[in-house]
C-alpha cells in the first residue's frame, strides 16, 4: 500500500516534495529507515517478471565500488543493515543502524542505488542461483498451481505480478535488462520516506536528503495505480 492510497498525511517534505514521514520511539536501540519507490514488479513486463528476484539479490551485494565480503564485514562492524525488497506495486529500501551509525550506513545504501554491481559476474552468478531455486519449486504442484492459477483468474493483473517468474522467464534475463528495469523500479521521482527509531526527525530527514537523495532529485510524482476490481478482471468462467 502506497502512502498515497493509505490516506495518510506526511509530517513533512523533502527538497524534492517527496513526502516525509516517522516516528521517535528513543525506546528502540536502531533507526530503521525506509525508501519506498512506488509502481512496484506490477510494471515490469510480464517476460522479464523473474528478472526482479534476481535484482534484489545483486543489490544486497553492496556497490560495485566494494567486494561483496568488504561490504558485509562494513556493516557487520556498523551493526547495520540494509535491504531490498520488491512487491506488485512498491519497491522497497531499509536502513537499519544504531543512532551513532545511520548515517555512514545510509551513506552506504545510496552507493548501492547510485552504482550497483552490474558486471557479467555478478549477474551470471546470482542468475543461477535464482533458476536452480525457481526450478525446486516447480517440483512442488502445489505452488505451480498457486503461481500459475491466481494469475491466470485473474487476466495477469499487475497486483498479483510479484516478481517471481517462471523459470523460462528468468533463462531469457539479460543483464542489458536488469539494468533498464532498476532505473525503473528503483526511481527517486517515485520515492517518498518513512522511518522510526531514536533519532529526531530533522536529523534523518538530512542525513536522508544527503545520502539517498540526488544533489538536484527529480521532482516526486504520486504513481497512480488501478484498482483490481474483481468481477472486471477475473475470467467469464474458471472451467478448465
Amino acid at each position: 500500500t502506497t502512502l498515497a492510497s493509505a490516506g495518510a498525511q506526511p509530517s513533512t517534505f523533502m527538497k524534492n516534495h517527496a513526502p516525509f514521514d516517522g516516528e521517535l520511539d528513543r525506546s528502540l536501540p536502531r533507526e530503521t529507515t525506509y525508501a519506498i519507490f512506488e509502481g512496484g514488479a506490477g510494471i515490469v513486463p510480464l517476460p522479464m517478471q523473474g528478472l526482479v528476484r534476481i535484482l534484489n539479490d545483486v543489490l544486497e551485494k553492496g556497490p560495485a565500488s566494494m567486494t561483496e565480503e568488504e561490504y558485509r564485514q562494513k556493516m557487520f562492524l556498523l551493526n547495520g543493515a540494509v535491504h531490498f525488497d520488491c512487491g506488485p506495486r512498491i519497491c522497497s529500501l531499509s536502513a537499519t543502524a544504531p543512532a551513532e551509525n545511520l548515517d555512514e550506513v545510509l551513506q552506504l545504501a545510496g552507493n548501492v542505488l547510485a552504482s550497483p554491481k552490474f558486471d557479467e559476474h555478478t549477474f551470471a552468478d546470482t542468475k543461477a542461483k535464482i533458476i536452480a531455486t525457481r526450478t525446486s519449486q516447480e517440483a512442488d504442484m502445489a505452488y505451480v498451481v498457486n503461481y500459475h492459477a491466481l494469475r491466470d483468474v485473474f487476466n495477469y493483473h499487475p497486483d498479483l505480478l510479484d516478481g517471481n517468474g517462471s523459470v523460462h522467464s528468468l533463462a531469457a534475463v539479460r543483464l542489458e535488462d536488469l539494468r533498464a528495469q532498476f532505473s525503473r523500479l528503483f526511481n527517486l521521482e517515485h520515492c517518498y520516506f518513512t522511518t522510526v527509531g531514536p533519532v529526531p526527525l530533522q536529523t534523518v530527514k538530512s542525513f536522508v536528503e544527503q545520502r539517498l537523495l540526488a544533489a538536484t532529485p527529480p521532482l516526486y510524482h504520486p504513481v497512480k495505480f488501478d484498482e483490481l476490481d474483481v468481477d472486471h478482471f477475473k475470467r467469464k468462467t474458471l472451467k478448465i
